[in-house]
């Protein structure tokens, strides 16, 4: 869960016109502004396809944690089980939240790829149905 989290939060840090690339361990980073990035990005087949595939992964894992989660039987406990169920929920749904800010932002780098835009959009519209049946559930 500690990845996801991380690779969400650097999601949500991605700041308009920025880039994501890829670092160890199936974690993300965001790309510096270096001169030879787009040579690099080249040679190591990591342009915006790569970036977009690493978003549907990052998010289909955090759609498959949440809804493992909602059907916890420890979900809404006053056990010790289910404050963890809860907490990791919370977690969730904050970074998810703050990821789509990071979307939005990749939306205006890519903004003459009108494929990846749609791609963006798409995954946005699934992060909120997510975040809803968080809503949902903790109402």
């Amino acid at each position: 869960m500690d990845v996801l989290l991380i690779n969400l939060q650097i999601l949500s840090k991605v700041p308009k016109y920025g880039r994501l690339k890829r670092a160890v361990n199936g974690l993300i980073s965001l790309e510096d502004a270096a001169v030879f990035t787009d040579l690099k990005r080249w040679l190591l087949a990591d342009g915006r396809h790569q970036s977009m595939a690493d978003i549907r992964r990052i998010v289909d894992d955090a759609e498959e944690r949440v809804l493992a989660l909602l059907d916890s039987r420890f979900l809404g406990e006053a056990s010790e089980e289910g404050r963890c169920v809860d907490a990791k929920l919370t977690n969730l749904y904050n970074a998810l939240s703050g990821a789509v800010h990071g979307m939005e932002s990749l939306s205006t780098t890519y903004a003459a790829d009108l494929t990846l835009v749609a791609e963006l959009d798409i995954v946005m519209v699934k992060i909120e149905a997510v975040l809803e049946r968080i809503k949902v559930r903790g109402s």
